[in-house]
């Protein structure tokens, strides 16, 4: 990860991966859990006038008649069953639907139902709420009790199909995937985009580097336009080059002195020389 175009666009697309994870998940459970408890609401409804329906008549316990017709527990494309127990788990009524299956049993209170989801041994999702009540019984000794006691109470189980729910939720989640990925891919298109032209400061000052020589250093890097973030790294080139620029005219300057000091005592030398050889002399005199 040397490179800090791809550094930018891991950070920026691992961001929005991360957000859109978080905002799909969050729209998800928030809907979700909407329409799971409206559809909870509805069973408990129907849950709740079931139990209310059951009366008992001594050890008798019995079920009206309309609530056994409702269309509800008659449908097969959108089933509805029930089933209730007494206390010792004997079963005294069942959804016509149901036929020889058993649905589990579970209990919840009237003011706290409780519900699950399942799946049947036909593929079919179901939801279930479980309950346990008081029937009402008849006679003039008929009372209202707030708590169910043991030896009355009876425990029903509603269960309802639930395809359509999951269906719903199923389409959801693909939605939300699918929308996602979409963002993912046109964030990751605009992210390079967006860093390649943000990087372009930097190619230009590259080649603007690129094209400075030994022969001229007074060419300086970058204009009043360049990006905050790249001046401070301009100022700085720029001031190398000020004193890289200092130091070859000192140089220079160092050379040409050099030079001209040397230039005297030779040329008095080449001189001399030059006499000596304009005839033939003894060894003394050379």
């Amino acid at each position: 990860m040397r490179s800090l175009r791809a550094r930018l666009l891991v950070g920026v697309i691992g961001g929005m991966l991360l957000l859109l994870t978080i905002f799909s998940l969050t729209v998800y459970a928030v809907i979700s859990s909407a329409l799971v408890n409206q559809f909870d609401v509805a069973l408990l409804s129907t849950a709740q006038i079931l139990a209310g329906s059951v009366e008992r008549d001594g050890d008798e316990v019995d079920l009206e008649f309309e609530v056994q017709q409702m269309p509800e527990f008659n449908d097969p494309e959108r089933p509805m069953f029930y089933q209730i127990w007494r206390h010792d788990g004997q079963v005294v009524a069942r959804s016509p639907l149901l036929g020889t299956d058993d649905l589990t049993r579970f209990e919840g209170s009237v003011n706290k139902p409780a519900f699950r989801g399942l799946q049947r041994r036909n593929g079919r999702h179901e939801r279930s709420v479980g309950l346990k009540f008081l029937p009402r019984t008849e006679g003039p000794d008929h009372e209202v009790q707030s708590q169910p006691n043991e030896g009355r109470a009876l425990s029903l189980v509603l269960a309802c199909d639930a395809s359509g729910l999951y269906r719903q939720l199923s389409l959801l989640r693909r939605l939300l995937l699918l929308t996602s990925i979409a963002v993912i891919a046109l964030s990751a298109l605009v992210a390079i985009i967006v860093v390649r032209r943000g990087l372009n400061p930097l190619n230009s000052i590259a080649a603007e580097i690129g094209a400075i020589t030994e022969r001229d250093l007074s060419t300086r890097i970058g204009d009043a336009s360049a990006p905050t973030e790249i001046v401070p790294i301009r100022d700085r080139l720029n001031d190398l080059l000020s004193r890289l620029q200092d130091a070859f005219n000192r140089e220079r300057r160092f050379t040409g002195d050099v030079a001209h000091e040397l230039r005297t005592p030779l040329a008095g030398i080449r001189s001399t020389i030059e006499v000596a050889l304009t005839r033939i002399r003894q060894t003394d005199e050379y």
